[in-house]
Order: structure tokens, then sequence, then C-alpha cells
């Protein structure tokens, strides 16, 4: 069976590569990338900071891994991923970067489960599969401070979904989670809890864990007895 490609998106906020908390999520957020069973992905990382993002993903990848390209965007006034997103579209679209015929937008503070893209690629990837996007059905979070896994139903999509290029080539806006989900025409996978896309961590300085402070990511909350298939070997979350 043919392995179609798939781009995985990174737009990287500022504070990424300067602050020690950042970087060290970041870092994990690599691993799960470089750790995929599956293996015909390349990685695009949008930032305006290149030597340092690059230093940290040489690291990881080490420098000669083809499948990593570094996008420079630079960054004006306030953060915004989706006009990263629109400059990766752009630039498949200029021939810049290679076709890819799945993309998946990774926040740079979310774990991407090692498991999914092969286990996709088995069901869903294959040619004439008459479907949109892939996305979870509940949201997968780990608590830093607890430093355990729990899942949560949200009314919306998250952020960290899987489509086709065709798809968000006119609708970029379509890997956010406000958009995602009131567009009905779009034929969606939903994963079930115990095979996850992602993993969004909670810090007090995340979205997620700001809402959580707020009450207004209340309970309950489904803790996990262990990590999920696609997060077990994640051992340096635990020390975030």
């Amino acid at each position: 069976m043919d392995k179609p490609t798939v781009g995985i998106v990174v737009p990287i906020h500022p504070h990424t590569a300067i602050l020690e908390k950042r970087t060290n999520l970041f870092k994990q957020v690599l691993l799960s990338i470089r750790d995929q069973k599956y293996d015909n992905w390349n990685a695009y990382f949008i930032c305006d900071r290149v030597l340092e993002v690059g230093k940290i993903l040489n690291s990881v990848f080490g420098p000669n891994d083809s499948r990593i390209e570094i996008i420079f965007h630079e960054y004006r006034g306030k953060f915004n991923k989706n006009n990263k997103i629109r400059k990766f579209v752009r630039m498949v679209d200029d021939g810049m970067v290679p076709d890819c015929e799945w993309v998946c937008r990774l926040d740079d503070d979310d774990l991407f489960s090692t498991e999914i893209l092969h286990y996709l690629w088995g069901r869903h990837f294959y040619k004439g599969r008459n479907i949109d996007g892939i996305r979870d059905a509940q949201h997968l979070l780990f608590d830093t401070v607890g430093k355990v896994f729990v899942q949560k139903d949200v009314p919306k999509t998250a952020n960290t979904c899987i489509m086709k290029y065709d798809v968000i080539k006119n609708h970029f806006h379509g890997l956010h989670s406000k958009f995602a989900y009131v567009i009905p025409t779009w034929r969606w996978v939903i994963m079930p809890p115990d095979i996850p896309i992602f993993c969004r961590v909670l810090h007090s300085k995340s979205y997620t864990g700001d809402m959580l402070g707020k009450g207004q990511l209340s309970p309950p909350f489904n803790t996990l007895t262990e990590p999920p298939v696609g997060f077990i070997s994640y051992e340096g979350v635990y020390k975030l």
C-alpha cells in the first residue's frame, strides 16, 4: 500500500526558543515527531528565530534530516498562527516545499501521538477514502502539577487535527478549532478516546491552563491510570 506524504506544520511562538520551560516542552514535541512509527512525513517549523530554533532542531533530529525545514516568518506584534499556515499553503502552491496529501497543524506545546499516523495509514489514508479530516473525540491533557493524563469532553474540535491538503488549500483556517467544527459539509473521522491524536500539556502559561485556572475548563475529567497508546514513551514530560 502506498504511503501518502503527511506535512506536519508547527507554528512556533517567539518565546519558545528563549524561555527554558517552553524550550524543554518544545523538545518533547520534537521527540513526538521524530519517533513516529510512520516514516513518510515532512515537518515545517514556521518561526522568526531561525538560528535559535535550528539549534534545538539539530539537538533532536541531527543536522542532516532532510524531512525537517525551517520557514522564516517575521513576527509583527500579535502572534498569529493562521498567518503562518497561510504562508505554508502559498509555499506548497508555489512549489517551494514538497506536495503533501495530508496536513497536520501541531502547536509547539502539544505532544503528537507516535502511533497515530501509522494507525491512520492502515485505515484512512488510502486513496479514494471519502473523508476530509480526522480529529479527536476528546481532549487529552497532561497535568504538569499532578503528573497525570486526563481526558475531557469539549464542545469543539482541537487545533490539532489532520486534514487533506486539498481541503485546507482554500480553507486554511480549517486547521483552527473555531472554524473546523462549524463547517457541516466536511466529512470527519473522529478518533476514539483510547487512540488520541494529540495531547495538550497543562501549565500555567498555556491557553488551556489559563482556562483551567479561570474555571472555564471545568471538571469532570477522566483521570487515566496509564498513558494512552502513542504517549507511553514520553518520560521527559513528567519532568516539566
